[in-house]
């Protein structure tokens, strides 16, 4: 599964999220939601660039976390079903081009008669900063001196490989490092380093935490790119489910 769920009482800048405003969105031309057979916990998501959409044993959360790509704790207000009802889904977009977020966004307003607004709230979220006072990275990160123009007939020198425990990357921005902190702490967080520009970087950990032969996301952070992440508070989006109903029939 796609990666993957991210409040002081006090609410800011409430607003309405207007369903009226996006009537000539896209929608998928054909659409099937039917109740999950399967005796799974995991849900199983597939897509590709012909314009078809297809979703396994997922719930609703799991379809508005798609659709509106956010944590588990960035959405207010579910019902106990959303998170306990697992249907199979198949949709054919309208063109090759599969806008996934906002033609699922469209499928849960027309299907789920879902109705949401957005607000900020405050909530613990992580900051990323340099680890050491003298300002010393570590040995995995360093600036990038290139660009990532192509050669005439070649490619460009700026890549990326990564997988559930590691990340090489060579003239990529520093915000891939805080996407990547991002998933693994399960929170909201925002770059403080004041590092500008692309690097080069290369870091591995390990998920398990009774493993003896690794470290964990943490650790690897601050030991191989001399960062680390520091717990503080911030205003974050939270979506608010004013209603949603069990899904149509097909």
């Amino acid at each position: 599964m796609s990666r993957l769920g991210l409040l002081l009482p006090m609410l800011i800048a409430a607003a309405a999220y207007p369903v009226t405003a996006r009537q000539a969105a896209p929608t998928f031309e054909v659409a099937s939601i039917k109740p999950s057979q399967s005796t799974e916990q995991a849900a199983f998501i597939h897509r590709n660039t012909g314009g078809r959409f297809r979703a396994e044993n997922i719930t609703v959360f799991g379809l508005i976390q798609q659709a509106y790509n956010l944590f588990d704790f960035q959405i207010s207000g579910a019902p106990s079903w959303l998170n306990r009802d697992r249907f199979d889904v198949e949709a054919i977009a309208p063109s090759t081009a599969l806008r996934q977020g906002g033609l699922l966004q469209r499928l849960l307003e027309e299907r789920f008669s879902l109705r949401v607004r957005r607000e900020k709230r405050e909530d613990d979220i992580y900051a990323l900063v340099v680890a050491r006072s003298d300002g010393r990275l570590g040995p995995g990160l360093r600036p990038f001196p290139g660009n990532c123009t192509p050669a005439p007939g070649g490619s460009s020198p700026c890549t990326m490989r990564n997988g559930p425990n590691f990340t090489d990357a060579i003239g990529m921005p520093l915000s891939f490092i805080v996407d990547q902190a991002a998933g693994n702490v399960n929170r909201i967080v925002i770059d403080k380093t004041g590092l500008t520009g692309r690097f080069e970087f290369s870091y591995k950990w390990t998920s398990d935490p009774l493993a003896t032969d690794g470290v964990s996301f943490m650790t690897a952070l601050e030991e191989q790119l001399g960062l680390k992440l520091e717990r503080t508070r911030g205003l974050i989006d939270v979506l608010v489910i004013d209603s949603v109903d069990r899904p149509t029939a097909n």
